[in-house]
């Protein structure tokens, strides 16, 4: 089966491991909006035309394991497919988006080298034109160095993305890119796009959840910052990485490369300062990312995403795609909203318990097992008398 050549017939989408974060939302994103119109345009309700929508049809994979998960977003849904069977789905695509900002696993970029290579030698063949957009990550940018040390507002952007270069370990990313770009400058009926993706968050979180999650549970007062926390983290929410995905759909943009990252440039330490804050007991501490991993906080290469250092300019983004943002000021300056999406997501809602009961019953030792058991802090009078004290200031009498 071909894809469809008429322009008023929804346009089939293919994202792969929709069970991942990153995937998930962007097919989510993607699913509740029309060809012409961004998400944000949808959820305000405006006036529908008298045209009838044209909306996404996505379709995805999912691993075996995840069979179980909500995916009513999903026009279709296929579990671990066979590379014959993968492909033939493909073909029934008008855009086919691979994700692997998330993972870059070797299976991972195999599969999307494959994919895109598979497509371009039989694009011959197709009846109309089709998109391939590779969504990478900023760890393809991790060593670049900056143009002008001197000058902080030269930044490293996407004009000149073949000056990049990736991190160590990131270094198949890299590949992958060139792979993508290369089969973009031929050509061909498959159009070609490379999206490289900043630190994504918001909703349910992901590379940012052990920090949510620490600061939610107030099993301990300090939220822990591994390693110096002085770093600088590109990063992006989620839906606007899927609008930036639906702009290049929609636009067919001539540059081939976008750098998908917001305008912050929060470090480290000041987005778990900042989670802390608002969630949490607004207090933390200092780790190692060795600790980290010890811990099981956080995966090695969690650690090596954590610890990336560096300021970008999407001016692709900027300058070419119609991008209605959610939190293009960053996740610090959204701290409030991005709590209440976590909070929503993960459907949390705190459990307030009063124990009441005269002397020598056993209240506290009660209170303490309904705690723990329901993971909830145990607010007691002689704790926030202490921590009352210790927050007083001496107040500075005037010298005489």
């Amino acid at each position: 089966m071909e894809s469809n050549t008429d322009p008023n017939k929804p346009k089939r989408v293919f994202i792969n491991d929709v069970d991942e974060f990153s995937s998930r939302n962007i097919a989510k994103f993607l699913s509740r909006c029309e060809a012409g119109k961004t998400f944000e345009e949808e959820e305000e309700g405006e006036e529908a035309s008298e045209e009838p929508s044209v909306r996404f049809q996505v379709v995805g994979t999912v691993s075996s394991s995840a069979c179980g998960e909500e995916t009513a977003f999903l026009r279709e849904l296929y579990v671990s497919p066979t590379r014959d069977d993968l492909f033939q789905l493909l073909l029934e695509c008008d855009v086919v988006v691979y994700n692997v900002s998330e993972s870059s696993s070797p299976q991972q970029v195999d599969e999307a080298s494959w994919a895109v290579t598979a497509l371009h030698e039989a694009a011959e063949s197709f009846k109309a034109q089709k998109m391939f957009i590779l969504v990478s990550s900023v760890m393809g940018w991790a060593s670049t160095a900056p143009k002008d040390p001197s000058n902080k507002d030269e930044l490293p952007s996407d004009v000149e993305f073949w000056k990049r270069r990736p991190h160590p370990r990131f270094k198949s990313l890299n590949t992958l890119e060139k792979v993508v770009i290369r089969l973009s400058k031929m050509k061909s009926k498959l159009k070609c796009y490379v999206v490289a993706a900043g630190l994504q968050y918001g909703l349910e979180e992901n590379i940012f959840h052990y920090f949510f999650k620490v600061s939610w549970m107030l099993e301990t007062p300090e939220v822990p910052v591994f390693g110096q926390g002085t770093n600088h983290i590109p990063t992006i929410h989620v839906f606007d990485l899927g609008g930036v995905i639906q702009n290049i759909i929609q636009l067919k943009p001539k540059s081939k490369y976008f750098l998908a990252v917001d305008k912050s440039k929060d470090t480290l330490e000041s987005i778990v300062e900042s989670i802390s804050d608002v969630l949490g007991f607004g207090r933390v501490c200092r780790l190692s990312m060795e600790e980290a991993v010890a811990m099981k906080a956080l995966k090695p290469q969690e650690t090596d995403r954590l610890s990336i250092d560096l300021h970008l300019d999407a001016a692709n983004v900027n300058r070419l795609l119609s991008l209605n943002w959610r939190c293009q000021s960053g996740l610090v300056q959204n701290m409030e909203s991005m709590v209440q999406e976590f909070k929503d997501s993960r459907q949390l809602q705190p459990i307030r318990i009063c124990l009441l009961g005269p002397p020598a019953v056993g209240k506290s030792t009660v209170a303490e097992m309904i705690c723990k058991h329901y993971k909830i802090h145990r607010i007691s009078t002689g704790k926030i008398i202490k921590e009352k004290i210790s927050q007083l200031v001496v107040p500075q009498l005037p010298h005489r």
